[in-house]
C-alpha cells in the first residue's frame, strides 16, 4: 500500500510530510500495519488537542482565594459544608453546589457581588454582598478556590469576567431572592434569566 503526501493544507500531517517530501516521497507501508499506524496518529491527535484545552488553575490565584475565604468561613465554615449556629447553619453547603459550580459564571460572580437576601428561617444568616469590599482579582479567586476545593470542580474564574459582570450589574443594588438564585440556573434546553434591577 503507498502513502502520498496530502494535498489539503488543512491535514493535521501536511507540515510533515511537506518537511520530509524531499527525502521520501512515498512511504510503503504494509497492508496489516496502516491500522495499527492510524491509530497510533488518531490517538496523538486526541491527547494534543486535549492538553491545548486542558487549563490548569493557577497555584498564586488557588492562594489568594484560600487567604481571602476566611471571608466567606464566617457562615459556610472551613470544610464548605455551612457553620452551624444552634440547631441551623449560618448558610447552605457550597459543596457540590448547583449555584456556585454553575456553567455560566455570571451565576458566582453576581451572588458574590450582590449577596443573598434573608427570607425565611431556614439559615441563620443572610449573604451580604462582597462586590464593594473585594476587588475583581480577589473575588475571581474566591470564586475558583471555592469551585476547585471541597470535592468540587470547575473552570476558573477570571478577574475579566467579574468586571464584566459588576458594569451588568451597576445600579442594582438589592440582594439577590432564593426565588431568584433558582432562575439563574437554566433547566434542560433553556437560558437562565438575569436577575432583575433593583
Amino acid at each position: 500500500m503507498t502513502i502520498r503526501p496530502p494535498t489539503k493544507p488543512e491535514n493535521v500531517w501536511y507540515g510533515e510530510w511537506k518537511r520530509l517530501a524531499p527525502q521520501w516521497p512515498a512511504i510503503q507501508i504494509p497492508e496489516m500495519k496502516f491500522p495499527l499506524f492510524a491509530f497510533a496518529a488518531a490517538s496523538f491527535c486526541a491527547v494534543s488537542v486535549a492538553n491545548a484545552e486542558d487549563s490548569p488553575i493557577d497555584p498564586e490565584v488557588m492562594k489568594l482565594g484560600q487567604q481571602n475565604f476566611a471571608t466567606c468561613m464566617a457562615c459556610h465554615g472551613a470544610d464548605g459544608k455551612g457553620l452551624k449556629a444552634g440547631p441551623m447553619l449560618m448558610a447552605p453547603t457550597i459543596v457540590g453546589s448547583k449555584l456556585l459550580l454553575a456553567e455560566d459564571p455570571s451565576v458566582p460572580i453576581t451572588i458574590l457581588l450582590r449577596g443573598i437576601a434573608k427570607e425565611d428561617a431556614k439559615y441563620a444568616g443572610m449573604m451580604a454582598p462582597l462586590g464593594g469590599a473585594l476587588d475583581d482579582e480577589k473575588l475571581a479567586a474566591i470564586l475558583t478556590y471555592a469551585r476547585n476545593t471541597f470535592g468540587n470542580s470547575a473552570s476558573a474564574i477570571t478577574a475579566e469576567q467579574v468586571a464584566k459582570i459588576r458594569k451588568e450589574n451597576e445600579g442594582k443594588t438589592a440582594m439577590l431572592k432564593r426565588s431568584e438564585l433558582e432562575a439563574m440556573l437554566p433547566k434542560e434546553g433553556e437560558k437562565a434569566e438575569a436577575p432583575a434591577a433593583e
